[in-house]
């Protein structure tokens, strides 16, 4: 039984190679087909240009282009805006830091507003700043026209308003500045 075993595993071992075989030889066809019909769209190569290129001895400089200068054109930097930083402490948030970039602001330009206003002001640069917590240390900077933008805002509230922020600034004794 074994001559027979052995003779059938020869057959399919075969049958195997064959198959194998013609897939390799039809694969090989169809690239080598596909190269000959793009060959004849490869660009053809001046070998005679590129030798007498390569051989030693004096060479024509190619010709320099001459580029024209642009005309000189003056440009106007704007000034920077100004900025105000501050540094958290133990237990600020934006708000603290509002409230004293817009005491720094108002300090300068000499304004006074009411309590109400200021409270108004800081809560309008938080806003506009974010809501996040702040680690002891971490900067922020407020624009100064950001501070204007909330001042003049605060400036036109209506008697109703002020009213209302009121109970808010009596919380904020250190709005008296």
């Amino acid at each position: 039984m074994r001559p027979i075993s052995l003779a059938i595993a020869k057959i399919r071992t075969r049958k195997k190679l064959i198959a194998w075989g013609s897939i390799i030889f039809v694969l090989a066809l169809i690239l080598g087909g596909y190269f000959l019909a793009t060959k004849e769209k490869a660009p053809i190569i001046n070998l005679a240009g590129l030798l007498t290129a390569l051989k030693p001895g004096v060479q024509e400089k190619p010709k320099e282009v001459v580029k024209e200068t642009p005309p000189e054109i003056e440009i106007t930097i704007p000034k920077s805006p100004k900025i105000y930083e501050e540094e958290a402490q133990k237990g600020d948030g934006i708000t603290h830091l509002a409230r004293r970039a817009l005491k720094k602001y108002l300090r300068e330009k000499g304004i006074n507003l009411t309590p109400e206003q200021k409270i108004y002001a800081e809560d309008y640069i938080q806003n506009k700043t974010g809501n996040h917590w702040l680690k002891i240390g971490e900067k922020l900077t407020f624009s100064q026209e950001l501070i204007e933008e909330a001042v003049q805002k605060s400036q036109k509230l209506t008697p109703e308003q002020l009213e209302n922020l009121s109970h808010y600034a009596q919380l904020v004794p250190e709005l008296n500045y």
